[in-house]
């Protein structure tokens, strides 16, 4: 499959666990070039085959057939059983490793059950050819679609504080976030206590129901192969390994020295052989015993994926790495908070989260897990990147939850919030379309490790972000003075065109490999690939310069901070603005195909000069919003627009060879619907987070005189038109730079690692700088 045949998507997004299963193709490739796919061979014994639920999880048992090196394991109607085709010819194989004693075993967390819960098992031996399907069939849960109801008898609130109120504490701004459970009768009560909470001199930031947390794998999917079937005739559920480049992965081995906590509802199982001497005892909350405790195929599962060894079966990405597993059991809100904090206390260097929380509504309460906020801001804080599964509640039918409703942590800002795709590259039909998802990883049919000593194929989210988890680890291994916030800057330059993730790219923009140090996986049609950057320079003469400059008035508002365009970078850089107004960059990818053509991905994301913590974005704060002695909280909004581009990218003909760098010429559009030859219009804007109207709300109950020792204090009513004011600034000057485009580079960019500075054709007012260090 070639790139270009891939459709872009626009994602990002969040939840949940859940409870269809089914099983959907992937191929693979064992090295044989012959022209046709080996078939059937009635000779093969049939294995018998039988299927129980254990704790919601179906497995699969038969007899181990004599001269097997594979099972495939293929839905019964799937789109290998219409019109008469043939059922095996398409699934996932898994080794015959996972038998023992003449038994096979394995639990199915995947999409590729038919909804009526049939599959089939054949045994594959080592030329190709397989046994006749034996078919069984599962009596399956039916998918979560429905909100869970609240349980009124075990009803609690949760409180996030963010300061100690003992006088008599010590200020410590490295504390970790505190937290309270109150326990409460009823709804009413609930309501009563969180309205109390947030009055002002409380220290409360955060006063939600203490909801139970999911997981996020396991989720729907009807599992259809749309491709080609044949690609491969050996399939195999270890089809990341090549995705992926893990024979190419640095170091020995990758990720020595990482630590990556697990969080998890379930124990680790610590002594498989595809785990052995690779997991920590980890941590149990809020009960006795250790991470190890109860072990579950999930969490095992995980684990195997980040940190699988060369002596069991299944293989990770980072095996040079070691996971500190924490088991939450049947948690809550406040469970999750623990979790995150205690593996930042604990030394962990990347938190991999496979649990969501989402909003919910009960009677006049609607409550958010927004608290959770202040437990992965501990863990940006502290250097440590927080990586979760954005969920399974995409759009199709069987899939979990409400469509695309947002999750918790996945949606904050400082978590790398990860969707799934298929074998085919095809995105998972369960991943959510949000604007928090960062990438897409392999994550269906996948081979995982389950408690005792057994193995699983899995689907979800959960086990596409513990991909990312492990990458991450090989990349720290690596790059240990990278920040959380440095490696998500560097996202963009990690992901193809359709938003899925290429190792490749990551370790070039990371600085690990040079471009032509790694072998692309077969299939990207890749001869090399270049990161970039671009920061466009308005003229003052610019028709875009007096939207730009009527924001950065706005922002001298007194009372009231408003970000500004330019004029914070200029007031800390004289020299700034001699040269023009810049505004806008863009990020991306330059691919360098075998055919002699080259293309180009890009993301945009406006970045004022100061926008608070969260660089890119847009801010308003108002200055008073709570207030205890001595201490004054801003209310704030922050807000961006992600703006998407078309990139034209062209090889110059006759650049690149005998030593020479290549070069290319670039074009760029922006805006939704955009063309090389029209602009296209502003998407909806993101907001990250919001609270002018609570404290707008307070502000009626607040008495004026509290605020007497504060300097420059305005009440609400003088700053809020200012607000609607700044909002609409800045949206039109978003506009006008969409307008700006389309816009060529007036030369070709030189792909050699140094900064060059020109301008667009036929438009000298625009100058360009492009970087592809």
């Amino acid at each position: 499959m070639n790139l270009s045949d891939i459709q872009p998507i626009r994602c990002r997004a969040a939840f949940v666990a859940a409870a269809v299963i089914v099983l959907a193709a992937c191929t693979g490739d064992d090295g044989d070039d012959r022209d046709d796919p080996p078939g059937p061979d009635p000779s093969i014994a049939v294995p018998s085959v039988t299927a129980e639920v254990v704790d919601g999880v179906p497995r699969l048992e038969w007899e181990a057939v004599d001269g097997a090196v594979a099972y495939r394991i293929s839905s019964a109607s799937g789109s290998g059983g219409e019109d008469g085709e043939d059922v095996s010819a398409s699934g996932t194989d898994v080794p015959a490793d996972i038998c023992a004693e003449g038994t096979c075993s394995l639990s199915l967390m995947a999409g590729g059950l038919d909804l009526d819960g049939e599959t089939t098992v054949s045994a594959v031996t080592e030329d190709g050819t397989y046994s006749e399907p034996a078919t069984v069939a599962v009596d399956l849960p039916e998918p979560d679609s429905e909100p869970a109801e609240i349980d009124e008898q075990n009803l609690e609130v949760l409180l996030v504080y963010g300061w100690n109120l003992d006088e008599d504490a010590p200020y410590d701004p490295d504390a970790p976030p505190l937290t309270e459970v109150v326990p409460v009768e009823s709804l009413e009560e609930a309501q009563r206590v969180i309205e109390e909470a947030q009055q002002p001199g409380t220290g409360v930031i955060s006063a939600s129901l203490n909801l139970p947390a999911d997981a996020t794998g396991d989720g729907g999917g009807d599992g259809e192969d749309e491709g080609d079937l044949y690609d491969e005739y050996l399939a195999r559920g270890t089809w990341q390994v090549e995705e992926m480049g893990y024979d190419q992965l640095p170091g020995d081995p990758p990720g020595d020295g990482v630590v990556i906590a697990t969080i998890e509802q379930s124990g680790v199982d610590a002594s498989h052989p595809s785990l052995a001497g690779a997991v920590e005892d980890g941590y149990h909350v809020g009960g006795d015993g250790d991470g190890l405790v109860d072990p579950g195929v999930h969490a095992t599962g995980v684990a195997s994926l980040m940190v699988g060894q060369p002596a069991g079966a299944v293989p990770g990405i980072a095996p040079g790495a070691t996971v500190y597993p924490i088991n939450m059991g049947e948690s809550r809100e406040d469970d999750l908070h623990e979790a995150i904090v205690h593996a930042v206390d604990a030394g962990a260097d990347i938190i991999n989260v496979s649990q969501v929380l989402g909003c919910s509504s009960f009677l006049v309460i609607t409550s958010c897990p927004t608290g959770l906020k202040a437990a992965t801001d501990y863990a940006e804080e502290n250097g440590v990147v927080v990586v979760a599964g954005a969920g399974n509640n995409g759009g199709a039918e069987s899939c979990d939850g409400t469509p695309d409703e947002e999750l918790w942590p996945a949606v904050l800002e400082t978590v790398v919030s990860v969707g799934a795709y298929e074998p085919s590259r095809e995105v998972w039909e369960c991943t959510p379309n949000r604007p928090d998802v960062d990438l897409l990883a392999p994550g269906v049919d996948l081979f995982i490790a389950d408690a005792g000593g057994s193995y699983a194929l899995a689907d979800g989210t959960s086990f596409a972000a513990p991909l990312v988890s492990g990458l991450i680890a090989v990349v720290l291994a690596e790059r240990p003075d990278l920040s959380p916030e440095a490696i998500r800057e560097m996202l963009p330059q990690w992901r193809r065109a359709d938003g899925q993730l290429s190792v490749y790219a990551a370790l070039v923009s990371a600085g690990i490999i040079e471009t032509d140090e790694f072998e692309p996986p077969e299939g990207e049609d890749l001869a090399a690939v270049y990161p970039y950057r671009v920061e466009l320079s308005f003229d003052e003469s610019h028709e875009i310069v007096p939207y730009i400059e009527a924001v950065d008035e706005l922002s001298m508002t007194e009372g009231i901070s408003l970000t500004s365009i330019t004029r914070d970078y200029a007031y800390d850089n004289p020299e700034y603005g001699q040269d023009g107004y810049e505004f806008g960059e863009i990020a991306g990818l330059i691919f360098l195909h075998d055919d002699g053509s080259a293309s180009a991905t890009g993301w945009m994301q406006p970045r004022p000069r100061w926008a608070g913590e969260h660089e890119g974005y847009l801010s308003v704060h108002w200055e008073m919003c709570t207030i205890v002695p001595s201490f004054t909280s801003a209310a704030g909004r922050m807000y961006r627009w992600d703006i998407p581009v078309t990139v034209e990218a062209a090889l110059v003909s006759d650049t690149g060879g005998d030593g020479e760098s290549p070069q290319v010429e670039l074009g760029f559009s922006l805006g939704i619907g955009a063309t090389m030859d029209e602009p296209g219009e502003l998407p909806p804007v993101t907001i990250h987070s919001d609270d002018l109207d609570r404290c707008a709300d307070l502000n009626e109950r607040f008495d004026e005189e509290a605020y007497l020792h504060s300097v420059g204090w305005r009440p609400w009513p003088e700053v809020e038109p200012f607000v609607g004011e700044h909002y609409a600034a800045v949206e039109q000057a978003h506009e006008q730079l969409i307008a700006a485009t389309p816009l060529t580079l007036d030369v070709p960019v030189a792909l050699d690692g140094s900064d060059q500075e020109t301008t667009a054709a036929g438009d000298p007012d625009v100058s360009i700088t492009v970087s592809t260090d």
